[in-house]
């Protein structure tokens, strides 16, 4: 998936980014609170947070042992060692933070995200019931992925081409 996705230009990836913040635009215009975003790599949407959804308080994921903590960028953001952007501020404890939006390589129609190889996310979401927004570029949706009992699912995927809503196991939602 990730040797398909550095085929797309980088003009692709910004017109498709653009059409995905437009789509959590509608999304997020009526929810309220604390939400987590990312910083995106070079195959990841790449969100403009203060556009998409400038009512928010915009938290970011920095790596903590084998999870994640999410703060508050209020000194802004420095290259962590694994290349990611990671935010300089507090803590936000996970209980305050009312949704997620989680990139990734790949989503399959159960809501299963194929992440880096690390399971961050899905080690510090576990049990959480908040919502959870995939995103991820039209080209990565996949029919089905491997998956886990402890592998966590998202509600919606966002792509440029739509939102897709999850429905329980097993039932057909890429159409």
């Amino acid at each position: 998936m990730l040797s398909h996705l550095q085929t797309l230009s980088l003009e692709e990836k910004k017109r498709a980014s653009s059409q995905i913040q437009i789509h959590l635009q509608q999304e997020l215009k009526s929810v309220s609170g604390v939400w987590a975003g990312y910083k995106a790599l070079s195959n990841e949407p790449d969100i403009d947070w203060s556009l998409a959804a400038p009512h928010l308080t915009w938290v970011f994921p920095s790596a903590s042992g084998q999870s994640l903590n999410f703060k508050v960028p209020t000194q802004g953001f420095k290259r962590a060692t694994m290349g990611f952007l990671e935010p300089e501020g507090e803590i936000v404890n996970l209980d305050e933070i009312s949704g997620f939006v989680i990139p990734g390589l790949g989503f399959a129609e159960g809501g299963y995200r194929l992440g880096r190889g690390g399971g961050y996310y899905d080690r510090t979401l576990s049990g959480k019931t908040q919502l959870k927004l995939g995103v991820c570029f039209e080209v990565s949706l996949l029919k089905d992925l491997p998956y886990e009992d402890h592998d966590v699912r998202c509600d919606k995927i966002i792509t440029e081409k739509k939102v897709y809503v999850v429905k329980a196991e097993g039932e057909q939602k890429w159409n």
